[in-house]
């Protein structure tokens, strides 16, 4: 995708090895849009692992050196606690 031009990506993590991912798209040049997992952790997850889920996010691509960022976005049902530890999960990384 980056040799067509492409500069970011919107993945659907849960499909591919996180760690491998994000190797890839970093020694590509590609900035990752991270869209923590919907259809389990978010639906079915608890609040805790919504949180654990999103330190690993931030850690594995890396958000601090650049090329990745969060986005957030709810769907019909998710439960409200998971959404507010979602939202107060990625502030603490901001």
């Amino acid at each position: 995708m980056a040799e067509i031009g492409v500069t970011s990506i919107w993945p659907q993590i849960p499909a591919y090895n996180m760690k491998e991912l994000a190797s890839r798209c970093k020694s590509l040049g590609l900035a990752v849009e991270v869209h923590t997992d919907r259809a389990n952790t978010m639906t079915f997850g608890t609040p805790q692992q919504v949180k654990d889920l999103v330190a690993r996010e931030f850690e594995t691509f890396r958000m601090q050196d650049g090329g990745a960022w969060f986005y957030v976005e709810a769907d019909n049902g998710f439960p409200y606690e998971n959404l507010v530890a979602l939202v107060e999960a990625i502030k603490q990384y901001r």
